[in-house]
């Protein structure tokens, strides 16, 4: 795998299967929070179900 820094310096590394897995795990955890925030911001929600629903992502 390549990474790049803020400063473009790359470098290679190589992952292990658990490492991508975990990646991957990671991503789509950030991915269905994402998708909660914006239905967060764009609903017209009540405040208590609104709450209730960030109350549930510091769960996460």
């Amino acid at each position: 795998m390549e990474d790049e820094d803020f400063m473009g310096t790359k470098t290679h590394r190589l992952l292990n299967n658990a490492e991508t897995q975990q990646m991957q795990d990671d991503i789509r955890a950030l991915k269905e929070r994402i998708q909660v925030l914006e239905r967060i911001a764009t609903d017209s929600s009540s405040t208590n179900d609104l709450n209730r629903q960030i109350e549930e992502l510091r769960g996460q």
